[in-house]
């Protein structure tokens, strides 16, 4: 008997409904067949996943294996990794109530909040398609005794606020700080910097996973939503990993699941799965996901599917347990048809010719409007703490990039003349305007900006490259279309 298992106890309440509260770890086997669980003193507990006969008094849930609690929690000591195993599900409940029809006990996963509060609960009963009791009178708070140990256990309690707190991310510096940083390397999307900076930080220091927000960041291609996110991770160290949404299926259909993300960021964190469960989870393109096909399993389901990750749970991947808690997942999409939508409405407005003009001129701003009229489900958008968006970047904005970013294309480039050849480039003025209308006119921000700023260089370095008399290498407007046309000064 080498399963594992959390046992969950009923506990009735009015309105004719139930609570499902963790107990105990208990230890047995898990019949697959039948969706039982064996416990070693001879029990057959039924899965709180599944609709069961309402008489039952205890049922069985988030079965695992002694293997993958030592992948989640460490090689510990046996005791340990079941009170750390407990004490990972102990805040999470199930919300019950009797189907007449079907005799059958029907679970939803709740926070904790809707148990605690009577309007709240009355509240979710509807939402799930149940008749309330008009007459009933009962407005008291209520509020369960949590955590009471079965006394067949030896599992060694500890605080839970002391649990909570584990492995939180230390951030050694002021929120202030991090937006200066992130912001020498991205230029122009103060809004979106200031948005991300701050939500991730907050989700950092606090200490309560309540106050944890996931993220959406739309805009266009090569505005830097990534780089925003991966420049944040890298200043506070924090485990971070990009999911292409396209890439997923339905859980349970033939494809990646979209629980394999979280194995994917445990892998990125090293396999320390508690550094990952305070980690960024990145899913980008997920504006693909909202399709109008048939195709649902590859399509709106998967934004379904990860309802569940959003919340604070356990969830089983095929190598971990994991806690999301404290997970930060940011969503990416370019939007496209809503930022067209959005500009030719301000087109109409402001009496401009074209999107292409206004993109120019105004800042674009989508609401939670526009993501639920996009396709986008409500329930999926209500689980989003904060919405940001990048906007396109004007020939200023991509001068600048050019000139001020510390990642800009054209100072690696610098540097590299400067180490390898000892030679100091120098750009005009109307060479790094050329560049930007090039790039401009591609109409992919700054994503273009360094094949087009290599290619002005090829012949250049090929000249040099081979040559120790050369002092200054000077591009100019003609360097930036043709490559061969470049000034060199040399030694004296």
């Amino acid at each position: 008997m080498d399963d594992i298992a959390i046992y969950f106890e009923k506990v009735d309440l009015p309105l004719d409904m139930c609570i499902l509260r963790p107990v105990n770890v208990v230890k047995g086997k898990y019949i697959a067949k039948d969706k039982f669980f064996l416990t070693e003193y001879g029990d057959y507990l039924s899965s709180i996943d599944d609709s069961y006969e309402v008489f039952n008094s205890s049922y069985f849930g988030h079965q695992t294996t002694l293997e993958k609690l030592k992948k989640s929690f460490g090689d510990k000591e046996y005791v340990e990794l079941l009170n750390d195993y407990f004490y990972s599900c102990a805040e999470y409940y199930y919300l019950g109530y009797y189907d007449d029809k079907s005799s059958k006990l029907i679970t939803r996963y709740v926070p904790l909040s809707y148990i605690e509060n009577y309007d709240l609960m009355s509240k979710k009963k509807k939402e799930i398609g149940m008749h309330s009791d008009e007459n009933h009178n009962n407005k008291s708070k209520i509020i369960v005794k949590k955590n009471t140990i079965n006394n067949k256990s030896k599992v060694t309690v500890k605080k839970l606020t002391e649990n909570n707190n584990l492995n939180k991310n230390k951030v050694n510096i002021s929120l202030g700080e991090l937006r200066s940083e992130v912001s020498k390397k991205i230029i122009g999307q103060l809004d979106a910097v200031n948005d991300v900076t701050r939500e991730i930080y907050v989700n950092q220091t606090s200490q309560n996973p309540r106050n944890r927000s996931h993220i959406l960041i739309a805009g266009p291609t090569g505005t830097g939503k990534t780089e925003i996110v991966s420049t944040v991770c890298d200043i506070i160290n924090l485990p971070f990993f990009i999911a292409d949404a396209t890439a997923y299926t339905k859980e349970g259909y033939v494809g990646k699941s979209p629980y394999s993300m979280i194995d994917s960021l445990v892998e990125a964190a090293g396999g320390d799965v508690a550094k990952a469960q305070n980690g960024i989870l990145v899913i980008d393109e997920v504006d693909k996901k909202l399709t109008t096909s048939d195709d649902k399993v590859s399509g709106i389901d998967v934004i379904y599917s990860l309802n569940k990750m959003m919340e604070r749970g356990i969830i089983e991947t095929d190598k971990y347990l994991f806690d999301t808690s404290n997970l930060t997942i940011i969503f990416m999409g370019a939007f496209q048809d809503l930022f067209e939508s959005k500009l030719k409405e301000r087109n109409r407005k402001m009496g401009f010719a074209n999107s292409e003009t206004i993109s120019q001129k105004l800042n674009v701003n989508l609401t939670r409007e526009d993501l639920a009229k996009s396709g986008m489900p409500r329930e999926f958008i209500g689980r989003i703490g904060d919405l940001t968006h990048t906007n396109p970047y004007t020939v200023e904005d991509l001068k600048n990039i050019i000139q001020k970013s510390s990642i800009s294309p054209l100072l690696i480039q610098k540097q590299y003349f400067k180490d390898a050849f000892n030679i100091d480039m120098i750009c005009t003025d109307e060479y790094i305007t050329e560049i930007a209308n090039i790039a401009h006119k591609l109409g992919t921000n700054a994503r273009s900006l360094k094949p087009i700023i290599k290619e002005s260089l090829k012949y250049a370095i090929d000249y040099v490259s081979d040559r120790k008399d050369v002092k200054k290498l000077i591009l100019t407007k003609e360097t930036a279309h043709d490559n061969k046309k470049y000034t060199i000064n040399k030694k004296s």
